[in-house]
């Protein structure tokens, strides 16, 4: 997505992500917004010796919407688990096992011209979406400040993502 994200943490092992775009101007179907958030947690926190895998947790949700005509919102349960080799200077391959669901709501006045008169038509839908479980397998490569991250999900919807970040 187009959304500036930032992801703070760990503090006792959980972090927090905020994701937010505001902006773009559709003329007559409204302003598009993304907004968002999550929050995970560490698990390796509560133990003394570490596990040779990082295994978290978390909850993530995101709403999207065009101005009052439509809106989507999602959310995530997940189990995460990743490995980093190396250092400052590393790859972290990473899985996680989620439970998703959304649901979408439309609702849209189109008035026109007919050789009857002006006429108008009012349309509404509400639609949950499918429930699913979905597997993502990926890698991060860690280069000092910046990172480089690929993954693809299987599941409902099989989609792949690339995304760069940096961070101190």
């Amino acid at each position: 997505s187009p959304a500036l994200q930032l992801d703070l943490g760990s503090v006792i092992g959980t972090g927090v992500s905020v994701r937010y775009f505001r902006g773009i101007n559709l003329q007559d179907l409204g302003i598009v917004s993304i907004w968002g958030g999550g929050i995970s947690h560490n698990l390796n926190y509560w133990f003394d010796d570490s596990l040779p895998l990082e295994i978290g947790f978390g909850y993530y949700f995101q709403s999207f919407k065009v101005g009052n005509i439509f809106e989507n919102t999602a959310s995530q349960y997940g189990l995460f688990i990743s490995k980093r080799i190396g250092g400052r200077i590393s790859i972290e391959p990473y899985a996680g096992l989620t439970y998703e669901t959304s649901r979408s709501e439309i609702n849209y006045k189109y008035e026109f011209d007919s050789p009857a008169g002006r006429q108008e038509l009012q349309l509404n839908i509400d639609y949950n979406g499918d429930q699913t479980v979905n597997l993502a397998v990926g890698t991060s490569i860690n280069l000092s400040i910046f990172v480089l991250n690929f993954d693809y999900n299987f599941g409902g919807t099989n989609t792949g993502t690339v995304g760069i970040g940096f961070g101190f």
